[in-house]
């Protein structure tokens, strides 16, 4: 099924005379998918050809705690990919960029909750504060700190991976639903789209 097949079922079902929303159909379409994907009725690797990656350095340097707000356009270009994609799911990680070539490790980056990033903040002064990079992510700001025993990585990779679908893709009439999904997927994102075009409109 291609596009616009897809967005004229989804104003069929809704009833006659709807047939100007085709544009809104396409746009609830793929929140369907993403509420399908959160929800684990479509399995992310499911999903064909739609995992992407978008990464930025972030200059990490002394035990000051640094930000990337995912959605600012300055200074990375996650913006841009949020702007331009329909996202369904998304994870960040933070990783060491600048360990020495002849280090045999690269240096610990460890996902912490909120919580606990405050309590670290309380210990930057102690020795005895393991050595690696932590980070916590309370989207959209991605929180990064590092204590002062870490010299050698200066900077941190911020990435950020996705599974989504370019809207230009996404909306043109003749992309065809085949390549992404199969006929089961289709039919129930149409169906849930329905619905949602249904309590906007009706």
């Amino acid at each position: 099924m291609i596009v616009s097949a897809m967005a004229t079922e989804i104003c069929n079902r809704v009833g006659e005379g709807f047939s100007q929303h085709s544009a809104r159909a396409k746009v609830l379409f793929w929140k369907a998918i993403g509420l399908m994907v959160k929800d684990g009725s479509i399995k992310k690797d499911e999903i064909r050809t739609l995992k992407m990656t978008a990464s930025v350095t972030k200059d990490a340097n002394g035990t000051a705690p640094v930000e990337v707000t995912l959605t600012d356009a300055s200074p990375n270009g996650f913006a841009t990919e949020i702007a331009n994609n329909y996202i369904f799911d998304q994870d960040v990680r933070v990783f060491d960029n600048a360990t020495p070539a002849a280090a045999s490790d690269q240096i610990l980056c460890s996902r912490i909750t909120e919580n606990q990033y405050e309590s670290v903040r309380q210990l930057l002064s102690l020795s005895d504060l393991q050595e690696e990079i932590l980070y916590c992510v309370k989207y959209p700001v991605v929180r990064i700190i590092k204590n002062s025993l870490i010299t050698a990585a200066a900077n941190v990779d911020v990435e950020l991976q996705y599974y989504g679908i370019p809207k230009t893709t996404a909306d043109a009439n003749a992309t065809e639903l085949n390549n992404y999904f199969d006929t089961t997927v289709q039919n129930t994102a149409i169906e849930m789209a329905a619905e949602l075009l249904r309590a906007e409109i009706v």
